[in-house]
């Protein structure tokens, strides 16, 4: 009873409660029967795709990763968990979202926080470029794509 509310109530993880997928009403509204009553392939969000810190927790068939060839490699880290999402949306692929009774475990941790991160590109701009082009370099000092 209480689930992870009443987990965290009273530590510094309690601000995140609010923010895990479920309790945003239009993923709930598209993918909210996803897990008991399967997909019937209509979910959507509004914008195409949903980016709810998507690089902890991603499926895909191995053709679709081999054919946006991954996550970019680059010299800097933030808004590379989100491209992948770009670039599946830009080979027409949509994502669903898996809601309770569905579950992934997840270490809680403070929101936006990691000491490596490094705003070089806009995380839109990143997003527009991937869609655009899955494949192609984003910095000069990415090694190629198709190694």
């Amino acid at each position: 009873p209480g689930g992870l509310p009443m987990l965290v109530t009273g530590t510094e993880y309690e601000k995140t409660v609010g923010h895990r997928p479920e309790a945003y009403q239009p993923a709930m509204d598209s993918f909210g029967q996803t897990c008991t009553k399967g997909d019937d392939g209509k979910g959507r969000i509004q914008g195409g795709y949903w980016d709810f810190q998507a690089g902890d927790f991603m499926l895909a068939a191995r053709k679709q990763w081999l054919d946006v060839l991954a996550y970019p490699e680059t010299s800097w880290t933030f808004g590379i968990d989100s491209s992948i999402l770009c670039k599946f949306f830009g080979r027409g692929l949509r994502n669903v979202v898996l809601l309770p009774p569905c579950f992934n475990v997840h270490q809680h941790h403070r929101i936006r926080e990691n000491p490596n991160a490094r705003r070089v590109v806009d995380p839109e701009h990143l997003c527009t470029l991937c869609k655009a082009d899955p494949k192609q370099r984003l910095d000069p000092r990415q090694r190629p794509p198709d190694l």
